[in-house]
């Protein structure tokens, strides 16, 4: 992407933010953009959860953000645990992972 759109989308992705916040919406879309998920690394944490559901296993905060820490090594282990706060909430709002979030 050009600069110029690349600025864009930071403006755009800041305005998405900022109504989720005021509106107490979450959204794992934007969890995803906001930490600059790459498609494959979405699909290894659905994969991962997915084979959570059918073996019937918790998913913690704890658990997750390891998980996202190897998926996405740049981010640390403060962040690690935030993302994966933030992405429980939004699956739980979404309806998505029912029963093994906690």
């Amino acid at each position: 992407m050009s600069k110029r759109n690349d600025e864009r989308m930071a403006l755009v992705q800041d305005v998405l933010d900022r109504l989720c916040e005021k509106m107490r919406v979450h959204s794992s879309s934007l969890v995803y953009l906001d930490y600059d998920f790459t498609a494959d690394e979405i699909d290894q944490l659905n994969q991962f959860m997915l084979g959570q559901t059918v073996a019937e296993h918790a998913v913690s905060v704890r658990t997750l953000g390891r998980l996202i820490q190897t998926v996405k090594p740049a981010l640390d282990t403060d962040s690690g645990q935030l993302v994966a706060g933030r992405l429980i909430a939004a699956w739980l709002e979404e309806g998505m992972f029912q029963g093994i979030l906690g």
